[in-house]
């Protein structure tokens, strides 16, 4: 059986690398060990799905789905975001905390690798732009569905948002792990 090339981390990772204590982690660190059965630097992309918090001062959340890819093939880390345009500072401040853990991460795990991320640059890809406000996290699932690392398997349409969410609600609910007790 071929290995997986994809690595999609849960959501709650992202968010725990994006604060300082994240390194002392014990589940951060579980997720991260350089193991036979856990070996990151034998992907080809590490996924990242990230959960912002856009309204942190007011404690009135709201939240917008972005994602991280650590490319191991193309040796760079990458943001996909379908909302926010590259230079947005906000979007930088928090790619850049979960960035640096993330290289932190690594360098504490995986020293026996020949693959050392912590020079590796970030690119923002260019994505479609959403034409709502709450496409972000069906947008976000469609980018690690067809990213192969290089370009997008096919063309998201931002108009056809009412066909995808559809889709993948039905997909969610026929889950065969989807079982109410």
């Amino acid at each position: 059986m071929a290995a997986k090339k994809k690595h999609v981390m849960p959501l709650w990772v992202a968010t725990k690398l994006r604060g300082v204590m994240c390194i002392h982690d014990r589940s951060v660190k579980k997720i991260f060990k350089c193991t036979d059965e856990n070996r990151l630097d034998h992907k080809e992309q590490v996924m990242f799905p990230v959960l912002q918090d856009l309204t942190p001062d007011i404690k009135l959340f709201n939240g917008h789905y972005y994602l991280i890819v650590l490319n191991l093939k193309v040796e760079r880390f990458e943001v996909f975001d379908s909302i926010m345009a590259k230079g947005n500072c906000g979007l930088q401040k928090d790619y850049r905390a979960i960035i640096g853990s993330i290289k932190y991460m690594w360098a504490e795990n995986y020293i026996e690798s020949k693959i050392k991320i912590d020079k590796w640059p970030i690119v923002h890809i260019d994505t479609p732009m959403q034409k709502t406000t709450y496409d972000c996290g069906y947008l976000m699932v469609k980018f690690i569905e067809l990213w192969n690392g290089r370009k997008m398997l096919a063309a998201i349409n931002p108009l056809e948002m009412p066909i995808i969410r559809k889709q993948y609600t039905l997909k969610w609910l026929e889950w065969s792990e989807n079982i109410v007790p």
